[in-house]
């Protein structure tokens, strides 16, 4: 990757020297996983946009490692300074903030790409490791936002969740509708027995 090569190794070096203690779904791993299936979408769309958009999956969740709230503002910040310093042009600074800024709930992307890394985003917990990562999720909201569920009500907010998703892409409609699926016959399911 011509400009970006060290920004992996400094990704890994942001995360190891912070307390992420409080991060149990928004890990290193996370942002690892994201950033990897987003260029795989993107390479296979025939993106020329694939190794951009590699570096806004790398970037898109540092800004936790500063604050819960607002984050994503953070995780532009972050990927500016890093980009301008490496003389990355406006132009792809501005394209991969565009799709970091479409990670944050209630966005709307701007364009297909911001899309395919907002739906990589959304996957990461709803599709093929649903219920290993939602109490992932449920410990990192009891930490960060003082939010705290019955198991009960954590299985209907579940429930909830994957009977509204909704993807953006086509790609994300394509290959990860199917498993968002298959989770909510077997979220239902669990509904019944908790």
């Amino acid at each position: 990757m011509r400009h970006f090569k060290n920004i992996p190794l400094l990704i890994e070096d942001l995360f190891q020297k912070s307390d992420t203690s409080r991060l149990t779904y928004h890990t290193y791993a996370h942002t690892l996983e994201v950033s990897s299936k987003v260029l795989v979408a993107a390479r296979a769309l025939n993106l020329e946009t694939a190794e951009l958009l590699f570096v806004a999956g790398l970037f898109h969740d540092t800004g936790y490692l500063f604050g819960y709230q607002k984050h994503e503002a953070k995780s532009m910040e972050l990927a500016e300074h890093y980009l301008i310093k490496n003389q990355i042009p406006f132009e792809e600074i501005n394209f991969i903030n565009e799709c970091i800024a479409a990670t944050e709930l209630g966005v709307l992307p701007l364009h297909e790409a911001a899309a395919l890394l907002k739906d990589c985003d959304l996957s990461y917990g709803i599709t093929d490791k649903f219920f290993e990562r939602g109490p992932q999720l449920r410990k990192e909201w009891e930490l960060n936002l003082d939010k705290f569920y019955s198991d009960e009500d954590w299985e209907k907010l579940q429930l909830d969740f994957l009977e509204h998703v909704l993807f953006s892409s086509n790609y994300a409609k394509i290959h990860f509708m199917p498993i968002v699926e298959k989770n909510l016959l077997l979220q239902r399911k669990r509904i019944f027995t908790v």
